[in-house]
């Protein structure tokens, strides 16, 4: 699994299941990255653990090159975009350079005011 990012979602009501069984916590979130890392479709994908159905969530799982543009909220993630980029994003230039590249995508031009 090296090379790759995993971004995982925690729901905050399920972490009591987290702590009953940390280690079995963490080898079941190993086991569904490992499915999402061979798994092209980008929609989020839930799992269980103890008593929680749903309450995580493997939003993605990309080579280390690829720079994902998240949008969370509302009990859910979903990968806006995914680019290969030779840039970070932690300095504003980079971060417009990623919502362009969206907005683009999108079919829109995004322009400064």
């Amino acid at each position: 699994m090296s090379g790759h990012n995993g971004i995982l979602l925690i729901r905050n009501f399920c972490i009591k299941d987290i702590e009953k069984n940390t280690l079995g916590f963490w080898k079941k979130v190993k086991q569904e990255l490992e499915k999402k890392e061979h798994d092209e479709n980008e929609k989020c994908k839930y799992f269980g653990f103890g008593d929680s159905v749903n309450g995580f969530a493997i939003v993605a799982n990309a080579p280390v090159e690829y720079t994902n543009v998240l949008a969370v909220g509302q009990n859910y993630a979903t990968v806006l975009g995914k680019y290969k980029t030779s840039y970070g994003h932690h300095k504003n230039e980079d971060k417009v350079k990623l919502v362009k590249k969206l907005a683009d995508d999108l079919g829109y031009k995004l322009v400064r005011k």
